[in-house]
């Protein structure tokens, strides 16, 4: 009555029944499921005396309501139903008669543990978890950018389920991997369980403050239902806006632990650990240094070799320059005729008469990358110019790949016809007092410019100092140029410059690792340009010093295909970490009425553990999400163990102990088997976590291996087979109808992971968008579990049989039987596509004979054979319509789509 007077005449009491923040039960009024697990005794039956406990548990609630258990399955029902169950794909017919014909007593049992042992079954677990992840490799929302390094976090829960990894490692790394360094890279992919739902770019990104606020508490509210649901089986976001109506979660405990989180943000990031990183960067160091040393021992016997050349070439008095680590003569080619630093021609660049041709317009010749860093340096070249009133094109370049720095030979750029060292902002650029050049017909003219660590630069111009040295100061230091991150262009002042090209020719560079001497860019002028040729060079190498050089050649090889590997660090869509920021409640969910601040903290209502988790202030966000992960993980929570053996038993049975799995609060569900959900719970908990342990113990239970015949008795009781006096028939989820009928068909890709397969073709106009195609093609037959999970672009057998959006947490799936179901097979690509192929793979295995062709259709698609009728008829529709037909009929039947 109070009720009905609030609201036909209230008015303002209603107006501040609304606003009234619900009074916060109290934490130590305690959820039923939230109590310590029970060892109750099994049930005194002696005729389970030495079974499975399970059955005991089932048969003791049947025998009180009065309700029979059904018999033991014949054997080509188990092994099918079995396999369905644990792999998603049917057993091919010769599984099945080995199994039929098998003797031994344990052939069940045996079975089962082929199956748990198969990686095909961390396949089919993975597509459960993943549902409850709310795995996507988009962003959704209005854009739905695609997430093209997602997938690794799916090769991480596939391969936990076929390691059976323990289950609290399980839940420590999907909220902390990247903090224990025992998981390492794998580790940080499990993170993205945190970070993998839906993402609202635009409103990340919107201009008002507010905007950007409020998306990051639904964000913040996403992660946290998450973790809540899918681990504690609680809904904490529920305490977002006020104290929880119905659990004792008050909204300080809703924002205490978000502030767990409030470093916490998504992103793609290197899937290495720190210590991987750290014993990484020691070998690429070690890689280095013996890189280094081979190069100086090849230098030193090049050394050798060109004086002993030069010698011979002119009288004993000839000036030898300085030896250079790379050289360019473009004799023949582009090639380094000292090391590897081999150039390309870029644009309409030629080469001609021995030199590098340069128009000034589209052409310039870019080097492989140095295999070492430099800091001092000296670039020289000798070049001739074509135009005297060009401006800023550069003759030799020193740069980083991206332009980001750069040292060169530049023409003109800050002033006319006067030559000067560019770099990025001109850093390290003076002007110099210099004499023009003037005359365009002039002979090549030699240039050089030395750079000292200490930051001393110095031009020159045919041996001499061109203007007066100069020195840098403070940030304008030369800076490192790093390892395969670097090389060199001539003809180009740098990488992205808009007048940076030089109208002219080169006749040679050469690059120095070090800055040379006055004496020294002196003597190499005088020396010329005209060093010895590869040939020379070669015809007056030694045996032994041929043997040297290709041993030294080889090991470099080595080292830098070792140095490659090392530095391919693969990227994860997962989580990436910031400075945590300060937390405070907002009254009502309101981001304009923030309230109290509030520091990490866990729920008071879990007692097998003090609910603060000693954060201090400077701890980092991986550091905050490692102390709750320990929190949740710790074996004394009994739900850590309840809510994960109720959901592998529902993925057996449909339904879980408790129907609500994601909701063991006050508004759940009852438990069905009270004492059992505790029994499987503490088996989950005294065999260390393992869950193949668990899966093992339901599907070996009588009580899963029951016929899917309805007595009387149990329609009568129990119509929902809630007491499991059955087994309960039911529809393939869409994944794994997609699956089979591939399996069966033949043309399933057996590819187990890696990047995904998009079988669409991605197009962007501001959004990001997603046509669909269907291609009999092996990389788009892998198994439905591989395929690219974007929202915006759903198959259509996976979307008809009700997979639900990816972005949306789905701890159970509802089947629901729609004409559009029936239309997609009779019709969907997929299913004609694949019923010609099992019509060509009946016809190749079984032969030209009609009723072979059929008893072989019927036992790969069903796994048994015809009944007489069934033969008959199938036969007339084979002769009538071709083998297509039947296949397409087998496919379209109920009994292919379900479980029994």
């Amino acid at each position: 009555m109070r009720w009905f007077f609030v609201l036909m005449g209230g008015g303002g009491l209603f107006a501040a029944l609304l606003a009234a923040e619900p009074a916060p039960r109290s934490t130590t009024d305690p959820l039923p499921l939230a109590a310590p697990l029970r060892n109750d005794p099994l049930p005194k039956r002696p005729a389970t005396d030495g079974a499975n406990p399970i059955d005991a548990w089932i048969r003791d609630r049947l025998d009180r309501e009065g309700i029979p258990a059904n018999p033991r399955a014949d054997r080509v029902t188990l092994i099918r139903r079995v396999t369905l169950d644990l792999h998603g794909l049917p057993p091919t017919p010769e599984e099945v008669a080995e199994f039929v014909a098998d003797p031994r007593a344990d052939a069940y049992e045996r079975l089962v543990d082929r199956l748990l042992a198969s990686p095909r079954f961390g396949e089919r677990m993975a597509r459960h978890w993943l549902d409850l992840a709310r795995f996507t490799e988009s962003d959704g929302f209005e854009r739905d950018r695609p997430r093209t390094n997602a997938w690794p976090y799916r090769d991480y829960v596939i391969a936990a389920f076929n390691d059976d990894r323990p289950y609290p490692q399980f839940v420590r790394e999907q909220i902390a991997g990247d903090m224990l360094p025992e998981s390492g890279a794998q580790g940080i992919a499990a993170t993205a369980f945190l970070a993998t739902g839906a993402y609202d770019e635009v409103a990340h990104a919107a201009a008002s403050q507010s905007v950007r606020n409020l998306a990051r508490q639904d964000e913040l509210e996403e992660m946290l239902a998450t973790v809540g649901q899918t681990f504690l089986g609680l809904t904490i976001n529920c305490a977002r806006c006020h104290n929880h109506k119905f659990d004792p979660i008050s909204i300080r405990d809703y924002y205490a632990l978000q502030s767990v989180f409030a470093g916490t943000r998504r992103g793609d990031r290197p899937m290495q650990s720190i210590r991987d990183g750290a014993t990484r960067q020691q070998e690429l160091l070690r890689i280095d240094r013996e890189l280094q040393q081979v190069a100086e021992e090849t230098r030193r016997v090049q050394t050798v070799i060109e004086q002993r050349v030069r010698r011979s070439m002119t009288t004993p008095t000839v000036e030898l320059g300085p030896l250079p680590i790379a050289r360019w003569n473009f004799d023949h080619d582009a090639r380094d005729q000292i090391g590897t630093l081999h150039g390309t021609l870029m644009g309409q660049a030629k080469l001609a008469n021995g030199r590098l041709i340069l128009d000034g317009k589209s052409s310039w010749l870019q080097t492989a990358k140095l295999p070492k860093p430099l800091r001092e340096q000296t670039l020289e070249a000798w070049a001739a110019i074509d135009r005297l009133d060009q401006r800023g094109g550069g003759v030799l370049t020193l740069e980083k790949i991206d332009g980001s720095q750069f040292h060169s030979i530049v023409y003109g750029e800050r002033q006319p016809s006067v030559w000067m060292l560019g770099s990025e902002f001109f850093r390290r650029t003076r002007d110099v007092v210099a004499k023009p050049e003037s005359d365009a017909a002039a002979p090549l003219i030699h240039l050089a410019v030395t750079i000292h660590a200490n930051g001393t630069v110095t031009l020159y111009r045919n041996g001499q100092r061109y203007g007066e040295p100069y020195r840098l100061l403070g940030e304008a230091l030369p800076p490192t140029f790093p390892a395969e991150m670097t090389h060199l262009l001539m003809g180009k002042r740098h990488t992205g410059a808009g007048n940076g090209l030089f109208a002219g020719s080169i006749d040679e560079a050469r690059l120095y690792d070090r800055a040379l001497s006055a004496e020294e860019v002196a003597t190499s002028f005088r020396a010329g340009n005209r060093l010895p040729s590869a040939e020379q060079l070669a015809a007056a190498t030694t045996a032994d010093e041929k043997q040297a050089l290709a041993r030294f050649a080889t090991r470099t090889q080595q080292l830098t295909q070792q140095r490659d590997l090392l530095k391919t660090v693969p990227t994860v869509f997962a989580v990436v970490s910031v400075s945590p920021l300060e937390t405070r409640i907002l009254r009502r969910g309101a981001i304009d009425k923030p309230d109290a601040v509030v520091t990490p903290r866990a729920l008071p209502l879990l007692g097998h553990r003090p609910p603060e988790l000693d954060v201090t202030p400077e701890m980092t966000d991986g550091q905050r999400r490692l102390k709750l992960a320990e929190w949740i993980s710790d074996e004394r929570n009994p739900l850590l163990w309840r809510v994960m053996a109720n959901r592998v038993w529902q993925w057996h049975f449909g339904a879980g102990i408790v129907a609500s799995s994601s909701d063991f609060g006050r508004m759940g569900e009852p438990p069905s088997h009270p004492e059992l959900l505790d029994w499987l719970a503490g088996e989950l908990r005294r065999s260390g976590g393992s869950l193949k342990s668990l899966h093992r113990q339901i599907v070996t239970s009588q009580t899963y291996q029951q016929t899917a015949t309805e007595s009387p008795q149990a329609r009568a009781k129990d119509a929902e087979n809630r007491l499991l006096s059955r087994f309960r028939p039911h529809r393939l989820e869409g994944e794994a109808v997609r699956d089979c009928i591939l399996a069966v068909s033949g043309r399933l890709d057996a590819t187990r992971g890696g990047p995904s397969m998009q079988p669409f073709q991605i197009e962007q106009f501001n959004a990001f968008f997603y046509r669909m195609f269907e291609k009999d093609e092996p990389q788009w037959n892998r198994r439905s579990i591989y395929r690219m999970q974007v929202i915006s672009a759903r198959e259509p057998v996976l979307e008809t049989f009700d997979c639900p959006e990816p972005s949306v947490r789905t701890p159970r799936r509802v089947p629901t039987t729609t004409p559009l179901q029936a239309l997609e097979l009779m019709n969907g690509a997929l299913v004609q596509q694949q019923s010609k192929r099992l019509a060509e793979r009946i016809a190749r295995e079984a032969g030209p004979t009609p009723r072979e062709q059929v008893r072989r259709a019927f036992a790969l698609a069903l796994n048994r054979l015809p009944s007489d009728a069934e033969q008959t008829q199938a036969e007339t529709l084979l002769k009538t319509h071709g083998g297509h037909a039947l296949a397409w009929a087998l496919f379209n039947s109920s009994e292919f789509l379900t479980v029994r």
